[in-house]
């Protein structure tokens, strides 16, 4: 059974998927697009970006969501090492939520939410490269993160319980109640070695490897504020895009 970590990059979505994956019956497969991929087959349509993802929705009502399912579960199988479950962990399957629960309703959906100028300092002065051109301009990330808002902000609405959120600052400053909470979601025991991510040996490919080989910690939370006359084009920008529905 997959479980799937989403959220917006930078959000804590490693240390999650190294503490969850330290429990005896879970294995983490890393940041893997293979549902996006089955998706694309099921509805015919080649991965081009959100021009293709528009396709699909046009064509959503004639999707065999069991079919995607099974085709899913067929090729990540061998992902979960013979262990009950395996970490899907992609941030940007915010954007698959319905899916997800259309094709594979009993796989648990967890959501990492993390302060608007925590996540968007650290997309910030992270160098992603090509990958998320969002994140080389206040404004534009301003606008993104009002975005990823406004559709989780729909997703809890239009589905309520269909995905678990869970607050970053939660997970680091109680990080055995909010694993508590985690761990039944997924229908499991806490094991004493999901508090100790910093022995968890598994690898780690994301620019996250380094802070979870420590123990944790709570030196992320109000970072952006050592920058914050610097980053007051970007707070300005947050507070053009939020929906009053989401908190600050």
């Amino acid at each position: 059974m997959p479980i799937f970590i989403v959220g917006m990059p930078r959000s804590g979505s490693t240390l999650l998927d190294h503490m969850l994956s330290a429990h005896s019956a879970v294995t983490s497969a890393g940041e893997i697009s293979d549902f996006q991929r089955q998706l694309h087959w099921i509805a015919d349509i080649a991965p081009r970006g959100n021009q293709s993802l528009l396709k699909i929705l046009e064509r959503v009502g004639q999707l065999d969501f069991d079919e995607l399912g099974a085709r899913y579960l067929m090729q990540t199988q061998w992902r979960a090492q013979g262990r009950k479950y395996f970490i899907d962990k992609l941030p940007i399957n915010i954007r698959m939520v319905p899916f997800i629960r259309r094709a594979l309703p009993r796989a648990p959906i967890l959501h990492l939410a993390r302060d608007p100028m925590d996540v968007c300092y650290s997309n910030l002065k992270i160098m992603f490269g090509s990958a998320s051109p969002y994140c080389y301009d206040m404004q534009s990330l301003g606008h993104y993160y009002g975005q990823y808002a406004r559709l989780t902000n729909h997703w809890r609405e239009a589905l309520p319980g269909a995905m678990l959120d869970i607050e970053y600052a939660s997970l680091v400053r109680d990080p055995e109640t909010t694993m508590r909470q985690v761990l039944g979601h997924c229908r499991l025991e806490i094991e004493e070695t999901c508090l100790r991510p910093e022995l968890n040996t598994s690898p780690v490919a994301t620019p996250s490897s380094a802070q979870v080989r420590e123990s944790i910690h709570t030196r992320g939370i109000d970072q952006w504020r050592h920058y914050e006359k610097q980053l007051e084009p970007l707070r300005q920008a947050l507070a053009a895009e939020l929906p009053s529905a989401t908190p600050v």
